[in-house]
């Protein structure tokens, strides 16, 4: 007995391998002297041809493995054998990861094969270890696992590889379809069906899978199959993670005869006593179909694998298989031979539901292989007369289609590479599931990232386009303050020069109507009031709305409005732009003083004749900003300072019931005067003139 059958029958319990090709395949491994490419189907036993070669070796076998849960399995099985295995991935505990790294650290590790994920392999804080183990000698081999495509010997540059491909055709596994439109009850089918596929198995073992796309397909199903008498559990993507790990050890056990899932299940799940695999939807591409049926009879012993097609299943798959196919060329722009295939494959999967023809023989023709001996291991060749009839009864229900061509392998040696899972030309069909078999991204974090996604679209489409408005710097003429200034967005110096022109305007009617002094500056008094607007405003909305409010209260003059002096600066006092350069004492601010001596007030004005209620800072106008100046001439003014307070109280009384021409000092002096004398005692009589 060589050494290779010693370790095989130590370590792994195997008295001899599965096949000769299998035996072959390990004998040119631990040779050594040539890269080697295996192409088997699934249940062949690709995962020893370089496990039973990883424990011969001296080193460390660094295996490169697409999914957690795949190696997870994997490191399992290999440490029930006693054979030193682990992984190195982003789930895996920090003080695992701390330990697995200092053994690797050792001049002779423990490790005989160290799994990592093809992201794990890239990181930079991996890239170290793999130097210093390369460094050191201590890598023995590099194992690639899953290899689903076409350019896999040009990414590894292998040099003359030896390859062995194995025919697809598996003769224990029994194939069939069974329409389910024409079915009169389908779940009491499928129980009938998983009765007598289990009944073939020796007694007590024994179990099965049935496929779903949905969560709630998987939900559905595992619930009636238990009302009729089926120990179901349902498995996908939305239970939680205990519910799902106890699920799968269940069924591992035998402590449940099926489990309902989608189609992630399965990946790597070595079960050898699997006697049924059911499909209750149609599957994406028959190559995807080969592999998940193919994890039913892993043992060599008789297997059933059904199908449940259905019209509507046809007809929604292929809507979105096409719908995925536009989303991604009005991503990238173009077509590309993906897109072909995507639908060449699902329609190869309806051909082989609707076609009059060996199962098998359809399969093996798909991915390259001559027609098998399939003696009665389909439905079809059992008896053609029953498949005709369902196809009869089907067609009364819904529309046909046509069958799709096969085609020729293109795989780098002459088999198709989309043996297993669909490869990269198999499009990825797991994104149409809700479950996509993903250890990479949790379904939550994905729900979480679309959502905030479409938040930040949405909140760029209400802002606009978001293009960037060049600012048009001033002219040199410009009379506006701080013209180059862009304080505020989206305001044009355009914008500010006409709220100028308007204020401006508006000032010169006024002082035609005799409510400005002839003397005043209406060009430097309208320059200031929009300055000061201009410096009070945010944002550009604000900023015309300020200048609006001043052109109403300006045209209101007539009622009463005091004229506006020249200039802003800290002598301010209104925060609404009509600023009093300085109190003067002798007359009022009120904006209504005439309207009490011209008998009637607009029920519009009002309300601006109720006293408002004075706080810090506010003298009765919207805004509550006073400078230090007011505030001393203020306190002067209420602690009675002298005759200077009151000089305009002790003169011609009798005018007090005169007409008035608004925003004149009499004006001011009699409303003052007639308000005063009903709410405080006289003021003091002036001193005599000094002669």
């Amino acid at each position: 007995m060589t050494s290779i059958q010693k370790a095989l029958k130590s370590h792994f319990g195997f008295e001899k391998f599965r096949s000769q090709q299998q035996e072959d395949v390990v004998n040119a491994v631990v040779k050594g002297d040539r890269d080697v490419f295996v192409c088997m189907p699934t249940g062949a036993g690709k995962s020893l041809c370089y496990q039973l070669p990883a424990v011969l070796a001296n080193g460390i076998t660094l295996v490169v493995s697409p999914l957690i849960a795949l190696i997870q399995d994997q490191v399992d099985q290999l440490q029930a054998r006693n054979i030193p295995a682990c992984s190195i991935n982003s789930k895996l505990p920090a003080q695992e990861r701390r330990s697995i790294l200092e053994d690797l650290e050792r001049d002779s590790p423990c490790l005989k094969l160290l799994y990592v994920t093809p992201e794990m392999l890239a990181s930079p804080s991996f890239q170290p270890c793999l130097s210093s183990l390369s460094a050191r000698g201590l890598v023995s081999r590099l194992a690639v696992d899953e290899a689903h495509c076409e350019d896999v010997v040009r990414s590894l540059n292998l040099r003359h590889p030896l390859s062995f491909s194995t025919p697809v055709f598996r003769s224990n596994l029994r194939y069939d379809v069974i329409f389910r439109d024409v079915l009169p009850d389908a779940y009491t089918h499928l129980h009938a069906f998983i009765k007598k596929a289990l009944g073939d198995g020796p007694a007590g073992q024994g179990c099965g899978i049935v496929y779903c796309r949905t969560r709630d397909g998987c939900e559905e199903v595992a619930h009636r199959l238990t009302r009729l008498g089926v120990s179901a559990r349902p498995y996908h993507a939305g239970l939680k993670t205990a519910d799902r790990t106890e699920a799968q050890s269940d069924w591992m056990q035998g402590k449940v005869s099926a489990i309902v899932a989608t189609i992630s299940f399965g990946m790597g799940v070595d079960k050898p006593d699997v006697r049924f695999v059911a499909h209750w939807n149609l599957a994406k591409s028959l190559a995807s179909y080969y592999q998940e049926s193919g994890r039913a009879g892993r043992d060599g012993l008789p297997a059933s694998c059904r199908t449940y097609y259905s019209s509507q299943d046809r007809d929604q798959i292929g809507f979105l298989i096409r719908k995925e196919i536009a989303r991604i060329q009005k991503k990238r722009g173009s077509e590309k031979e993906q897109d072909r295939v995507a639908v060449t494959d699902f329609e190869a999967m309806v051909a082989f539901c609707e076609q009059e023809a060996c199962r098998h023989a359809t399969i093996s023709q798909f991915f390259g292989d001559g027609r098998p001996d399939c003696a009665g291991a389909c439905d079809f060749c059992r008896d053609p007369r029953v498949v005709r009839a369902q196809l009869e009864a089907a067609a009364r229900l819904s529309t046909r289609t046509g069958p799709a061509q096969s085609r020729e392998p293109s795989g780098p040696f002459g088999f198709d590479p989309q043996l297993y899972a669909g490869g990269r030309k198999g499009y990825g069909f797991e994104r149409y599931d809700e479950d996509s078999g993903s250890d990479k991204e949790d379904d939550f974090e994905n729900r979480k990232k679309e959502f905030g996604n479409l938040f930040r679209k949405q909140m760029k489409m209400r802002k606009g386009s978001g293009v960037k408005e060049v600012f048009v710097p001033p002219d040199a003429d410009c009379p506006l303050r701080e013209a180059s200034s862009q304080r505020i967005p989206k305001l044009t110096v355009k914008a500010r020069e006409h709220c100028l022109s308007l204020l401006q305007s508006t000032l010169d009617s006024h002082q035609e109507a005799a409510v400005l002094e002839e003397s005043s500056d209406t060009r430097s008094l309208a320059v200031e009031m929009e300055h000061e607007v201009f410096r009070s405003s945010k944002s550009a909305n604000l900023y015309k709305a300020s200048v609006l409010k001043r052109v109403a209260e300006l045209k209101k003059g007539a009622d009463g409005v005091t004229s506006p002096p020249v200039g802003g600066g800290e002598n301010s006092s209104h925060g609404d732009g009509l600023t009093d350069s300085k109190p003067d004492p002798s007359s009022s601010s009120s904006s209504s003083s005439c309207g009490d001596f011209l008998g009637f007030t607009p029920a519009s004005q009002v309300y601006s004749l109720k006293r408002k209620r004075v706080g810090a800072g506010l003298r009765g106008s919207s805004n509550p900003f006073q400078t230090a100046a007011e505030l001393l001439s203020r306190e002067h003014d209420v602690s009675g300072g002298g005759a200077g307070a009151w000089s305009g109280a002790g003169r011609d009384a009798q005018t007090a019931d005169a007409p008035c021409r608004p925003g004149s000092p009499e004006a001011g002096e009699g409303r003052k005067r007639k308000t005063e004398s009903a709410d405080s005692p006289p003021p003091p009589a002036p001193a005599p003139p000094r002669l």
